[in-house]
């Protein structure tokens, strides 16, 4: 590869990283509903003061501001939820189902794609997104199960612990 074409592909990445950047903090402060001013003042501090646009900010400055908002509680829409037609609303009937099979996803720190794979295991469909409401009940019902199990050996793993601490003192 020739040296312009090797800068060339470094500008392009550069530039796609950089509209990356700027669509998740826009995304992000959509999120927050932050005024604009409080916005800009939050662009400020991240700055030290040199401008009060996302787009001049730097890369590390961008990417500071990014890391600030995942701190408030911010969540990037994973790759598994896009790849699995999770970012798009639910219809109603299945919503708050699917809104609980999201928090327990999360707490257990496992991607939309586990879930995608409960569904074509338990019901031979490839996507959650495709069941029927009995269907994703009956999925949901699972993975509660699941969820107790993985937190009963936690707390058997934890009180073994706190017995070996105990007896060591």
């Amino acid at each position: 590869m020739a040296k312009n074409e090797k800068k060339q592909s470094q500008e392009d990445w550069d530039r796609k990283r950089r509209l990356r950047d700027l669509a998740m903090i826009h995304i992000a402060k959509d999120y927050f509903m932050l005024p604009n001013y409080i916005y800009r003042d939050i662009i400020r501090g991240i700055s030290n003061g040199r401008t009060l646009t996302a787009a001049d900010l730097t890369a590390q400055e961008r990417r500071n501001l990014i890391d600030l908002f995942k701190r408030k509680g911010w969540r990037p829409v994973h790759e598994s939820a896009r790849k699995s037609g999770m970012r798009h609303p639910p219809p109603m009937e299945r919503e708050a189902m699917l809104d609980k099979i999201g928090a327990i996803l999360a707490d257990l720190d496992l991607p939309w794609s586990y879930a995608d794979g409960m569904a074509k295991k338990m019901f031979k469909v490839d996507m959650l997104r495709w069941l029927d409401p009995h269907q994703t009940h009956k999925l949901l019902v699972a993975l509660v199960y699941h969820q107790r199990r993985v937190y009963s050996k936690q707390a058997k793993v934890l009180s073994m612990k706190q017995e070996a601490n105990n007896a060591a003192t």
